[in-house]
């Protein structure tokens, strides 16, 4: 009979804890398989939530909010908290698994758009618009605005442009610590919002409409209007270089709501909604819709997430 020595048992018995060990984070990933789209219906002034299992609809649960402005939203994907300004300036936070309300308090001043959540230092960052003193000037100034995500209390408050105008991409970068918009110009600027600062800017060279961020890939992902073709390209860049990784052609996609979209990283599939209420879910690679799903209501935000159930 062969028999084996301690060394031999020893190997056997690790190779078998990192099995299980393997196994065991498997099964934790598998558990949050559960796509969830949390959206704002903009007919009744509520966020609703869909459960997805297997592509089919499980679950539908709505939360009302009242008076809100539509440009305010936000989604936290590390607490799953819905945000957004109602119409008393007041910045409220919701827990979307449980629709609780878990904090609020009031915003610096009105105005403030475009809105972004630094989950790092803990902080909501939005920009605002001051027009110029002198009323037959048509310039003024854009500033960038970060606040405390529990207190509300701002801390930095700075000018970075003039006479700027933006368009429907604008993300945040947490670990460059950059709040990243478009401008009319087609320009990349990377803002620090502590300092107002623009460290850089790039110019993209084409249109670049509904961006969203893919941090683990450092891709912006976003459609593109060619005027040449007339067509909408689905497109992602090199976010450091402006480089074009992927340029396909959207299928089936001639209108889209504005400020509408996101990444989900399970389905490498970017997310849009078109005029028809329909939210298409494009692989980033090729273009192909790989997923659709016809909504019953108007949307006016959208956000993906994984759950257990």
């Amino acid at each position: 009979m062969k028999t084996l020595n301690l060394k031999t048992i020893v190997v056997i018995t690790v190779c078998l804890l990192v099995v299980f060990t393997s196994c065991d984070k498997d099964k934790e990933n598998a558990a949050k398989k559960i796509l969830n789209l949390t959206a704002l219906n903009s007919d009744n002034s509520t966020i609703v939530n869909l459960k997805f299992d297997k592509d089919v609809q499980k679950d539908k649960q709505t939360f009302s909010i009242g008076c809100h402005d539509i440009s305010s939203c936000t989604f936290n994907k590390k607490t799953n908290t819905f945000g957004y300004a109602d119409c008393n300036n007041v910045y409220k936070f919701i827990d979307v698994e449980t629709f609780t309300k878990v904090n609020q308090f009031q915003l610096p001043n009105s105005g403030i758009v475009n809105f972004e959540v630094d989950t790092i230092r803990n902080l909501l960052i939005g920009i605002y618009f001051v027009d110029d003193e002198d009323p037959a000037s048509k310039n003024g100034t854009n500033w960038i605005v970060a606040m405390d995500l529990n207190s509300g209390e701002v801390v930095s408050n700075k000018q970075f442009y003039e006479n700027g105008a933006w368009g429907s991409t604008y993300i945040f970068r947490a670990v460059e610590n950059e709040y990243v918009l478009l401008n009319n110009a087609d320009e990349l600027l990377f803002i620090n919002p502590t300092t107002g600062n623009i460290n850089r800017t790039l110019s993209l060279n084409m249109s670049l409409d509904n961006g969203v961020y893919d941090s683990k890939n450092n891709r912006l992902i976003g459609v593109s209007y060619s005027d040449e073709t007339h067509k909408n390209y689905i497109v992602s860049l090199d976010i450091n270089t402006g480089n074009v990784l992927n340029k396909n052609v959207a299928q089936s996609l001639n209108f889209m709501l504005s400020d509408v979209s996101d990444y989900d990283e399970e389905l490498n599939s970017y997310i849009i909604v078109n005029d028809q209420q329909k939210v298409l879910f494009f692989d980033v690679e090729t273009g192909q819709i790989i997923q659709e799903h016809q909504l019953d209501f108007d949307i006016s935000s959208i956000h993906l997430w994984r759950s257990s159930e």
